[in-house]
């Protein structure tokens, strides 16, 4: 493929010189046949002016049209910085130029000419210019706001741009899209899904209308000046005084309430007194009293729960024990009873072999 030769510097200036001339119909983004014919119109008028002036490169028509898009696309690349200010150190000459024409094309009357029809003669006057200009509104203005003609002569060089997101419109973007990933990343092109998607987009922007007429963070942060302000004045704020409101019913029941109103003021006053005195607070505290409720922490539950059992556990253990003991009385009473009726050389009174641990405990009672 062959490769024009590379612009120089001349060569660029004279293309900005012709170009503007013809700035209205270049930047004119209808794409009617009628823009579109008179925009290769006007690139052939370019093109045969630019070859005119003596320059050792003979530029076609397309090439001028290629080079002038590159250098467009380079001066919004460096507008996307958001460098407002075009006197920015970071522009060059060729970018500045640019996007000085790009601005000064944006903040006319917002109207185009009719694009010329003939190729014959199409060095009409500005006058005529102006004069068509009322014919054919201007597409490429939909980015900005109606605003910007009113602008002041100071901040003409500055370009007023609504296009970047915020970070805070990013989140909000990225939370919607979240929740519908599956309409939006899906690659079915049925009309119903198309619809669907088409829905879910039409939500996000309506979110996002929300957000933005709403102004929460401008509330917060207004707020958040007034408190500083309040604290900052150093003013006391005045308390209110208590009242209440009585009918006439109450004003009659009063006499008869006034001894039990007076014994519940007494004992509600003698709790807050033995519940809120500061220094059983601060001892209980100290020592570790109440610093934890025990209906709060589930092992202080728990071990309420162990003890509480272990407590019945002996209780029990306990009352066995004492009725095992009564019953041991009673039958060595019976035995001492029955050995009493019979006489001592008895052959019944004998122990076996079996009863001797019965004669043991038995004799130490005999000899106590």
């Amino acid at each position: 493929r062959h490769r024009s030769p590379t612009f120089s510097r001349e060569e660029v200036k004279a293309l900005f010189n012709i170009v503007d001339k013809y700035k209205t119909i270049i930047f004119n983004k209808s794409t009617t046949s009628a823009a579109c014919r008179a925009r290769e119109v006007a690139w052939m008028k370019i093109a045969k002016t630019f070859n005119r002036q003596g320059i050792s490169h003979v530029r076609s028509a397309d090439c001028l049209k290629i080079k002038w898009d590159n250098m467009k696309k380079r001066a919004r690349m460096a507008m996307s910085k958001n460098l407002m200010d075009l006197s920015h150190n970071e522009f060059d000459e060729t970018t500045s130029q640019m996007v000085a024409m790009m601005c000064e094309v944006e903040n006319n009357t917002g109207n185009v000419e009719d694009p010329v029809e003939s190729s014959e003669d199409l060095n009409v006057s500005e006058n005529e210019n102006h004069k068509e200009s009322n014919d054919r509104p201007w597409n490429g203005n939909e980015d900005k706001d109606s605003n910007d003609s009113s602008t002041d002569g100071a901040n003409e060089r500055f370009v007023s741009r609504s296009i970047n997101f915020s970070p805070d419109e990013c989140n909000l973007l990225l939370q919607c899209v979240r929740q519908e990933k599956n309409i939006v990343f899906s690659k079915t092109n049925t009309a119903s899904f198309n619809k669907m998607k088409n829905r879910a987009w039409e939500r996000f922007s309506n979110m996002r209308k929300m957000v933005k007429s709403s102004n929460i963070k401008n509330y917060f942060k207004e707020f958040a000046k007034k408190s500083h302000s309040l604290e900052d004045s150093g003013s006391k704020i005045k308390s209110e005084p208590l009242f209440e409101c009585r009918s006439s019913m109450d004003a009659d029941n009063d006499s008869d309430l006034d001894d039990q109103m007076d014994a519940d003021n007494k004992s509600s006053n003698s709790d807050v007194n033995t519940t809120l005195d500061p220094l059983s607070t601060v001892l209980n505290t100290d020592i570790g009293l109440n610093s934890i409720s025990e209906f709060e922490n589930k092992e202080i539950l728990k071990r309420k729960r162990i003890e509480n059992l272990i407590q019945a556990d002996a209780a029990e253990r306990e009352s066995k024990a004492r009725e095992t003991a009564l019953k041991l009385r009673a039958a060595r009473l019976e035995a001492i009873a029955a050995e009493m009726k019979f006489p001592s050389a008895h052959p019944a009174l004998s122990y076996t072999a079996e009863e001797t641990r019965a004669q043991h405990y038995l004799h130490q009672y005999h000899t106590s």
